[in-house]
């Protein structure tokens, strides 16, 4: 059972200032993905005002007192 929980589970719970840039990097990752996918509807990581995943942590430094 201990195998089967590590392979398929990881248990990454994250609080606080953590949490926010974790949230904040999940979603500029996924607003680059659905603009290179060319999905209908999906804002830009630059319509959301996010960075590309590439200039993340640049960006969170500079922003993540805002």
């Amino acid at each position: 059972a201990k195998i089967a929980k590590e392979k398929f589970f990881k248990i990454d719970i994250r609080l606080g200032a953590e949490a926010d840039r974790r949230a904040a990097q999940v979603e500029a990752s996924t607003a680059a993905t659905f603009a290179e996918l060319k999905i209908k509807g999906a804002k830009s990581p630059a319509e959301l005002g996010l960075p590309t995943p590439a200039n993340f942590g640049a960006w969170w430094a500079k922003n993540a007192t805002k």
